[in-house]
């Protein structure tokens, strides 16, 4: 999750769902999706979030931020390329 927005795509490929991730948001004391800034899923299974009003710089968010920017650009549609001739 990420400014309040579900990733579907990259929920897909850790094999997260909605539901989890409102677990997450509510097992922070949190009710509402658009007050989350984002949800992370840690190295150790655990799932960490940041509210909006917590987010401060987002230099502890670099490392999902960059991990986001690979999924994005993954997620983006191939184009064919043409062989050089």
């Amino acid at each position: 999750m990420c400014d309040g927005r579900m990733l579907h795509d990259a929920m897909r490929r850790r094999r997260a769902t909605v539901d989890e991730v409102r677990q997450a948001v509510r097992t922070q004391g949190t009710g509402g999706l658009e007050l989350v800034h984002a949800v992370v899923l840690e190295t150790d299974g655990t799932s960490s979030l940041i509210r909006h009003s917590q987010r401060g710089s987002g230099s502890a968010l670099a490392n999902a931020d960059r991990a986001q920017a690979r999924d994005d650009v993954a997620d983006r549609p191939s184009v064919p390329r043409t062989a050089p001739r």
